[in-house]
């Protein structure tokens, strides 16, 4: 599933005439940790300083980071959708990046999307 998000988001990227983005296992295992960390807590915030796992999965690798959360949504291509919907969102997925990754994780049914996005 999180290799159809990335999938999806580089559609979106191309329809609009911006360059893929590179799945990062970094990113990955970071955004990975973040959607186990939402669906724990059952909260969906950006809290809990967000940034911390980027930087202990890669060190300082990344000069620009960003996230996207989001939940409820069934399929990558809702929550894509969802996210295209929303100007924040769709800011990160066309934003100056150049390497992406995935995580999701369910609670009661419930599932819980991050992305995280990075520039080198």
């Amino acid at each position: 599933m999180n290799a159809a998000v990335v999938r999806r988001i580089n559609a979106e990227r191309h329809t609009h005439r911006k360059a893929p983005l590179v799945p990062s296992r970094v990113l990955r295992l970071s955004a990975q940790a973040k959607a186990r960390e939402l669906a724990r807590s059952g909260e969906l915030e950006h809290g809990f300083r967000w940034w911390r796992l980027v930087e202990r999965f890669a060190g300082r690798r990344f000069a620009r980071i960003g996230e996207n959360i989001a939940c409820g949504q069934q399929t990558p291509s809702e929550v894509v959708s969802a996210w295209m919907a929303s100007p924040e969102h769709r800011a990160n997925i066309l934003g100056d990046y150049t390497h992406v990754g995935a995580g999701r994780a369910d609670r009661d049914g419930r599932i819980y999307w991050v992305n995280h996005f990075g520039k080198v």
